[in-house]
C-alpha cells in the first residue's frame, strides 16, 4: 500500500473513533494497580434455552482495588469521540433532584455464597471532588453543539443517549456475572475482594459544560439574554441516565418494593482520563477529599 492509500486510512480510522478507544485504553492500563480488557462482551437479559438475550460489548472493563478495604472498583467504559458537529456537549441539571444523593451499584461476592446485588444511594462516594450528595451535578439532558457554537447536532446516531445507554446496558450484564473471569482482569480470581463497586464512565473528547439558569425567568419556554451562565470546560461531570425498564432495578422494601429507574453515569473529558482514574479508586465513606 502506498502512502497515498495509507493516508486515506488513516482518515477513516480516525473517523470511526477506534484509535480514541486504543488510545484510552493505553492510558488507563499504564496507571497504578489498574487491570483491563478491551471488547468485553456481555448479555442482558440473558439467554433462556431458545430465547436468545440482548447481546453487546463495551470498549474498556477495567478494574483496580480500593485503597482502603478490601473493594474491588470496577469501571465499565464507553468511548465516545466527538467530531466538530458534536464538540460541546451542554448538558442540563436537574433541579428537582430529590434526594440529592447519587446512585451506584455494587455486590458482596462470598465464596459459596450467592452473589449479593446492591443498588442504590449511599454516602460512599469516589474521591473526586464531590464532597456531599448535593455536589453532584445531577444532570438529566443535553445537547451537543459544533465547534464554533453556532449548530446543534441533529444526527441521531451521535446523540449523548446512546454511549449512556450503551454503558449502563454493559454495567448490567456485567454486574451478576459471577464468577468474573474475564481475561486480562485477575484480581477475582485472587478472592481477596469481597465488595465489588461499578461506575459507570463514558470518555469523550467533547468539551463539557453545565448550564444554568434562573428557571423563574423561562419566558415562553426561552431564557432571557443575559440569564444563562456554563461552568465549563469541565474535567468531569455526572450525569442521572433514566434506565430503560429493562434496566431497572426492583428490590423488596418492607410494605412492597421499590424501583430504582436512574442511574449515576460520569461522563469524562479525555485530557482528564489519568486525574479522574486515579482518584475514582479511593471509596471513602461520608464526605469525599479532594476538590475537582
Amino acid at each position: 500500500m502506498d502512502a497515498k492509500d495509507a493516508e486515506k486510512i488513516r482518515e477513516l480510522l480516525n473517523f470511526s473513533g477506534y484509535p480514541f478507544q486504543h488510545y484510552s485504553a493505553d492510558r488507563i492500563a499504564k496507571l497504578d494497580g489498574f487491570q483491563l480488557a478491551v471488547e468485553v462482551p456481555f448479555t442482558h437479559p440473558p439467554s433462556n434455552a431458545a430465547f436468545l438475550g440482548t447481546h453487546g460489548s463495551i470498549d474498556i472493563l477495567a478494574a483496580c482495588p480500593n485503597t482502603d478495604d478490601d473493594t474491588l472498583v470496577w469501571f465499565v467504559i464507553e468511548c465516545k469521540k466527538a467530531n466538530d458537529k458534536i464538540k460541546n456537549w451542554i448538558l442540563l441539571p436537574n433541579k428537582q433532584q430529590d434526594p440529592r444523593w447519587p446512585t451506584f451499584s455494587g455486590s458482596i461476592e462470598k465464596e459459596g455464597e450467592p452473589l449479593q446485588l446492591s443498588f442504590g444511594r449511599d454516602d460512599r462516594f469516589p474521591n473526586l471532588g464531590y464532597h456531599r450528595g448535593t455536589d453532584f451535578d445531577y444532570c438529566v439532558s443535553g445537547i451537543e453543539v459544533n465547534t464554533d457554537l453556532r449548530g446543534t447536532n441533529h444526527d441521531t446516531r451521535e446523540k449523548i443517549y446512546n454511549p449512556l445507554k450503551q454503558v449502563t446496558h454493559a454495567l448490567r450484564g456485567l454486574e451478576v456475572q459471577y464468577p468474573k473471569i474475564i481475561e486480562g482482569i485477575e484480581y477475582p480470581r485472587q478472592r481477596t475482594y469481597i465488595r465489588n463497586k461499578y461506575l459507570p464512565v463514558v470518555l469523550t473528547t467533547a468539551n463539557l459544560f453545565v448550564a444554568d439558569f434562573p428557571v423563574g425567568d423561562v419566558v415562553q419556554g426561552e431564557i432571557p439574554a443575559d440569564k444563562l451562565s456554563l461552568d465549563g470546560p469541565k474535567k468531569w461531570a455526572t450525569y442521572e441516565f433514566a434506565l430503560p425498564d429493562f434496566l431497572s432495578y426492583t428490590f423488596p422494601r418492607s410494605g412492597g418494593t421499590v424501583r430504582v429507574s436512574k442511574q449515576t453515569v460520569f461522563i469524562v473529558n479525555a485530557q482528564s482520563i489519568d486525574e479522574f482514574f486515579t482518584a475514582a479508586t479511593h471509596i471513602e465513606d461520608g464526605r469525599a477529599a479532594g476538590n475537582q
